[in-house]
């Protein structure tokens, strides 16, 4: 616990020198002691931003989960294709 701060009722000169120290060494350590103000910063925050939801979504029997979009599919020559390789890609069996 905290002992409660006394004063001597000495000057720092007088303080310092019964201490054997010299008075800068005695600021120092009373710059040291002192309760310091918090420094606060201003934040800016933001949520993050959530990728879309998917259009489709297949899950398989492994748990894997394959999810497209309309906006992706709609830029294939063969979406199936596609499809056809994910699945292979993600349940070999």
């Amino acid at each position: 616990m905290k002992q409660p701060r006394r004063t001597s009722g000495q000057s720092r000169a007088a303080y310092a020198a019964g201490l054997g120290i010299a008075v800068h060494t005695l600021d120092h350590y009373r710059r040291q002691l002192r309760p310091r103000q918090p420094q606060l910063l201003e934040v800016d925050w933001q949520p993050p931003s959530l990728p879309p939801a998917p259009d489709c979504a297949l899950v398989l029997r492994n748990g894997r989960r394959i999810e497209l979009s309309a906006a992706c599919l709609a830029h294939l020559a063969d979406p199936g294709d596609l499809l056809q390789k994910l699945l292979s890609a993600a349940d070999p069996h």
